[in-house]
């Protein structure tokens, strides 16, 4: 079985992780829960391209 950390998250419908903006938008996460994650943004999502304050937010960040 593959470590999970190793394991690329591709976004959208595929993601897993709860806390993803990619599924918080996508299983319809209020503007405020949104707001707050996306608020002074500091990472890029190489996947989807949204932005966040949190790495642990996005499936493939990279540093802004």
């Amino acid at each position: 079985m593959a470590d999970r950390a190793a394991q690329y998250c591709r976004g959208g419908e595929h993601c897993q992780e709860v806390y993803h903006l990619c599924r918080v938008v996508k299983k319809g996460g209020t503007p405020e829960k949104v707001r707050r994650l996306v608020g002074e943004p500091r990472y890029l999502c190489r996947t989807c391209g949204r932005t966040a304050q949190q790495s642990e937010n996005l499936c493939k960040p990279s540093a802004l």
